[in-house]
């Protein structure tokens, strides 16, 4: 829930900018405490946890997969993910780092 609201303070968004979210699918509790605690209504949070059960550091980019490849994400609107806040500087770093070798 503090990293949603760090998210949403540091780029001046309000929920209702957030198509869905995609919290770590740890377990249903959590996310609907997260949820909860953002104010963000459960129809536009993704979860897959009930199918799959945590799955520990593969979790949030298998919800990620998920939510596309089922269109649950329909337009890239704005999608808030745990992956992409803790990673997406990672990756980026990896990525150029292979493209300029």
């Amino acid at each position: 829930g503090d990293a949603v609201i760090k998210v949403l303070e540091e780029y001046n968004l309000k929920v209702e900018d957030i198509a869905c979210l995609i919290p770590h699918q740890a377990n249903f509790r959590i996310i609907q405490a997260v949820a909860e605690r953002v104010n963000m209504p459960m129809d536009r949070v993704f979860i897959n946890v009930d199918k799959y059960g945590n799955m520990s550091g593969a979790a949030s980019i298998v919800a990620l997969a998920e939510a596309v490849s089922t269109k649950k994400i329909k337009n890239p609107k704005l999608t808030l993910s745990h992956f992409l806040i803790r990673n997406l500087f990672r990756i980026t770093n990896y990525l150029l780092s292979s493209i300029i070798r």
